[in-house]
C-alpha cells in the first residue's frame, strides 16, 4: 500500500511562494504544533462542565487543579493572579498564589484540593494564607529541683501551622527570662498563647525549644511540641534528648502586596512588590526572610523564570537575577532601555 512519510518537518512558511518551498515545509499549518520536527495535531477545544461554572462569573484567570476526589477542577479568578503549585509534594495539591484581592487585603494565600473544592465561581471555595505570623508574647520559665553544676538557658516558642499534610513553622517568639536549671531539674514553662492569632492560618501547636550552648556557640534545639490552647508545659529532658535546631530564625511572612510570583529551580519561589525583588526559603514557601530581598532601579512590572535565572521586567531596563540559592543571589542590569509595556507578555505561564 502507498504512502506518504515526512520527515523533519520544519514548520510554515506563509509568504514563500508555494514552488520554492523545500522539503518538510508548508505554506499553512492549521491546528499544528509545531514542536520537535514532527507534526501533531492540537487536542479539539472541550466546554466546561456546567457544574464548575457560575453564572454571573467572568473569569480573568483559570487554573486546571486536582480535586479531593481525584477529577480534574477548573479555578477561576477575576483578578490577575500568580499561581505556582507547591514545590513539596503533598496529595493535596498545594498552591500559592498572589494577586486575589478578593479576600483578606490581596494578601498573599495558598489553598489545596481540600481547601478549593470543585469551584469556579470566583476563585478557590477557600483558602490560607501563605505565610505563618511569629509569636507576640515571650514565655516565662522557673526551674526546680535537680543537683550538680547548673546551666543558664532560656526558651523561645514557635506556631506551627498545618496545610494540608505540610508543617510550616513561624519565626520565633523573643526569648524567655534566665533560668538556673541543676541537673534531673524541672523547667515550668508558663505564658503560653491561650490561642492561636486571629486570621486564616490553620495553626494547630506550639513548638518549644531551649537554648543549649557548646563550646563557641549556641543553639536552640526542640523540646516538644504542645496543642494550641496549652498555656503551661513542663521540660525536664537531658541535652542529649533534645531534637533538632531550629530552622526558622530569620523567616518571616511574604509582604502583604506581594505580586508576580514565579517558581524558580531548587525550590525557590521569587515576587515583586513596587521595585524590589523577594525570594522564599528554598522548599519552603510560607518563609521569606527579609535578607534575601534585592532592589532594582525602576519599579517591577513583571518576572519570569528561565531556570536558576530570573528575567525582571521592569518599567526601565531589564535585570537577570541568578543564583541557585536566595542568600548568594546576584544581579546583572541588561544595557538597554526596554521598558515592560504589558506584565503578561513577560513570561510563559502555561496555565492561563
Amino acid at each position: 500500500m502507498a504512502g506518504l512519510k515526512l520527515q523533519g518537518f520544519a514548520g510554515f512558511v506563509p509568504r514563500q511562494s508555494p514552488y520554492l518551498l523545500a522539503d518538510g515545509e508548508a505554506q499553512k499549518a492549521t491546528n499544528t504544533k509545531l514542536y520537535s520536527n514532527e507534526i501533531r495535531s492540537w487536542q479539539k477545544p472541550g466546554a466546561l462542565s456546567e457544574r464548575r461554572i457560575y453564572s454571573g462569573f467572568v473569569p480573568n484567570m483559570i487554573y486546571r487543579s486536582v480535586g479531593s476526589s481525584g477529577d480534574d477542577v477548573w479555578l477561576g479568578w477575576k483578578d490577575d493572579v500568580d499561581l505556582v503549585p507547591g514545590p513539596i509534594y503533598d496529595s493535596g495539591s498545594p498552591l500559592y498564589y498572589t494577586g486575589d484581592t478578593t479576600g483578606d487585603g490581596g494578601k498573599p494565600k495558598k489553598t489545596n484540593a481540600t481547601l478549593a473544592g470543585d469551584a469556579f465561581n470566583g476563585g478557590p471555595n477557600d483558602y490560607l494564607l501563605m505565610g505563618v505570623p511569629a509569636p507576640t508574647v515571650a514565655p516565662s520559665v522557673t526551674a526546680s529541683g535537680g543537683s550538680g553544676t547548673a546551666e543558664t538557658r532560656v526558651y523561645l516558642f514557635t506556631y506551627i501551622s498545618l496545610f494540608g499534610t505540610i508543617e510550616e513553622e513561624s519565626a520565633p517568639s523573643l526569648v524567655s527570662n534566665y533560668v538556673t536549671v541543676n541537673p534531673g531539674g524541672t523547667v515550668t514553662i508558663t505564658g503560653l498563647p491561650a490561642a492561636a492569632p486571629a486570621g486564616k492560618y490553620n495553626i494547630t501547636k506550639l513548638r518549644i525549644y531551649r537554648s543549649v550552648t557548646g563550646t563557641s556557640s549556641t543553639t536552640f534545639l526542640k523540646v516538644k511540641d504542645v496543642p494550641i490552647g496549652t498555656t503551661s508545659t513542663t521540660d525536664n529532658l537531658s541535652a542529649t534528648a533534645l531534637g533538632g535546631s531550629i530552622p526558622s530564625i530569620t523567616w518571616s511572612p511574604p509582604p502583604d502586596g506581594l505580586r508576580g510570583l514565579v517558581g524558580m529551580a531548587n525550590g525557590i519561589m521569587a515576587g515583586f512588590v513596587d521595585n524590589q525583588v523577594y525570594f522564599c526559603e528554598p522548599f519552603t514557601p510560607h518563609a521569606w526572610p527579609a535578607e534575601y530581598a534585592l532592589s532594582v532601579e525602576y519599579p517591577i512590572v513583571g518576572l519570569a523564570a528561565v531556570g536558576s535565572s530570573l528575567v525582571v521586567a521592569t518599567r526601565g531596563n531589564p535585570f537577570i537575577i541568578t543564583g541557585s540559592n536566595p542568600a548568594s543571589m546576584t544581579q546583572e542590569k541588561l544595557p538597554l532601555y526596554e521598558p515592560c509595556v504589558s506584565r503578561r507578555s513577560d513570561a510563559y505561564r502555561d496555565w492561563e
